[in-house]
């Protein structure tokens, strides 16, 4: 203890890092519950509510894990595994279910990955490299808005990538070191188990390192005709344990698909063109489209449904970075010239990343960048690190310039995220994410015995995750956009239970058009609805619709 008291720039570190957590957990935890809960985030964690609670739980494609009389779900949609569900559990039992609960899990996820952005950060270019990433990172809005509603973006597999690629560095860096190797393998499976487009940031960073640190070693061992260049001890009793740790992380996912082959099925029928219509032949087309991810997401305007009006940004971001790119690139050919590849990984990596995700099953979404989040802000951190190195000696005056930059960008994206505030707590949020979902609780807890039906998409695991698992819509919608065969036989059963409850969402907010096959289900059947009961937002929009039969 005295000698960490001794090296006061540990001391300094450690204070640093945690004022920035500080900070950051503050901006986070400002109004939590805003927006509304949005039903991706209920969908991860529903099937822990419904277990909690001795519930029958229906599986994706009827699969699961038996185990005690009870089965667990393996998998939460063809391509996200249940690692939200389960990591929920403590918080959950310790806290409640609620939604404050359920973001405090996503907040403190963050929080890891800003720990790790801070290893990465200071393996590569040194103690105050790290500070600057952790810093840039916490700051951005869209890492701050994400981190609230984590479960939404599957946010969970960018502390695991990020947690393989630590340790794979130290795996490397020692020289083959197994502990290393052996959980950077593990936590690289659970973070594609977790949702497959993980699988985007593995053959990024992978083939960054391959192409940077990798081909100059196996170059050698090409001329010495050995592998002892590698510098790497390694045996097929390591390579076997390692294989059966990274198993281990995709247990998930293969245990999935040998009962349902799910994920295959998707990548099958959605492989040419996505659910949303996305054609995935059009390579040049959709990496132009992921290049606009990256910049909305770094610029922070990608937050629709947060504000009613242009959406908030930092386009200092985007036009900073090229310009520290080319500074650093002439700075590292001309004095730094050994420290080139810190200067091309994050870029190269990124570059990587984004011509993998030109490939979706859905969308593509401004979403998806969430995986790509810290490489942008440990790219900017370690090429700051390396123009303060070239600006020594009688260019040190130029050095102020650096921090110019950086009080800049956290104070521009600061103003964002004040921005982003403001118009929430006026707002409520907007389409899924609107605070409405609230007052249709209210609504249905006036009626707690009534029988209720969702008749649009996501309204049934809001409900369910919102009363704590005590109501449990029967969604009677389906999954397709049209009305599926099945939909009017669901409608007609339905009818047969007294003071029932449907619930849509208004017109402006519908998703799965229901209401005229349903409207034409009961002119059939020789029956009617009383006026339906609006639930607005906080602006006088109407947003959901609760439905009741006449006698």
């Amino acid at each position: 203890m005295v000698d960490i008291f001794r090296n006061k720039g540990l001391v300094a570190e450690v204070m640093v890092t945690l004022a920035i957590l500080a900070v950051f957990f503050a901006l986070c935890w400002q109004q939590i519950e805003l927006p509304g809960l949005h039903p991706d985030e209920a969908q991860e964690v529903v099937p822990l509510v419904q277990i909690m609670r001795g519930l029958p739980y229906e599986t994706l494609r009827d699969h699961g894990l038996w185990i005690g009389g009870q089965r667990f779900p393996l998998m939460i949609q063809d391509y996200i595994g249940a690692v939200n569900t389960y990591l929920y559990a403590p918080f959950a039992l310790l806290l409640g279910v609620n939604v404050a609960s359920l973001r405090l899990m996503s907040v403190l996820t963050s929080i890891v990955t800003l720990l790790l952005v801070q290893q990465l950060g200071r393996a590569w270019g040194g103690r105050w490299v790290g500070l600057l990433a952790t810093l840039l990172l916490a700051m951005q809005p869209s890492f701050i808005f994400w981190s609230r509603q984590g479960v939404y973006v599957t946010f969970v597999t960018v502390p695991l990538t990020l947690g393989a690629l630590l340790c794979g560095w130290h795996w490397w860096r020692s020289g083959g070191r197994p502990g290393s190797l052996y959980l950077g393998m593990f936590l690289l499976g659970l973070g594609i188990s977790a949702k497959l487009l993980a699988g985007w940031a593995v053959f990024g960073v992978g083939g960054a390192f391959a192409l940077l640190y990798g081909l100059p070693r196996l170059r050698d061992v090409l001329r010495a005709r050995s592998l002892a260049p590698l510098g790497i001890a390694i045996g097929w009793r390591q390579v076997l344990i390692a294989g059966a740790c990274l198993a281990a992380g995709l247990f998930m996912l293969i245990v999935y698909n040998l009962q349902t082959g799910g994920t295959f099925a998707i990548l099958r029928d959605f492989g040419g063109t996505s659910y949303y219509g996305v054609d995935n032949r059009s390579l040049i087309e959709n990496f132009a489209g992921r290049v606009d991810n990256l910049r909305v997401t770094l610029t922070g305007e990608q937050f629709w449904y947060l504000t009613s009006g242009p959406q908030y940004h930092n386009p200092l971001w985007w036009w900073i970075l090229p310009l520290l790119g080319v500074l650093t690139g002439l700075a590292s050919a001309w004095r730094a010239r050994e420290r080139w590849r810190a200067f091309a990984f994050a870029p190269l990596a990124v570059t990587l990343m984004l011509a993998s995700s030109v490939f979706t099953v859905s969308a593509l979404w401004a979403t998806h960048m969430a995986i790509v989040m810290p490489f942008p802000a440990l790219g900017v951190a370690l090429w700051l690190g390396l123009l303060w190195c070239a600006m020594a000696g009688r260019l040190a005056w130029l050095r102020l310039s650096l921090v110019v930059v950086v009080v800049l960008l956290i104070a521009h994206d600061l103003a964002v995220v004040r921005a982003y505030h403001a118009d929430l707590s006026r707002l409520g949020g907007f389409l899924g994410h609107s605070a409405a979902v609230y007052r249709l609780m209210d609504a249905l807890d006036a009626e707690p015995d009534a029988p209720l039906y969702a008749v649009d998409w996501g309204i049934q695991n809001q409900v369910r995750f919102l009363s704590a698992g005590l109501r449990q819509p029967i969604d009677i919608a389906g999954t397709d956009f049209a009305p599926d065969p099945g939909f009017a036989d669901r409608v007609r059963a339905s009818l047969a239970t007294e003071d029932a409850l449907y619930i849509f969402h208004a017109p402006g907010d519908t998703v799965f058009q229901r209401r005229a096959a349903f409207l034409e289900v009961l002119k059939a059947a020789g029956r009617d609805i009383q006026e339906p009961q609006l639930i607005y937002d906080v602006t006088g929009r109407p947003v959901f619709e609760i439905v009741r039969l006449k006698p």
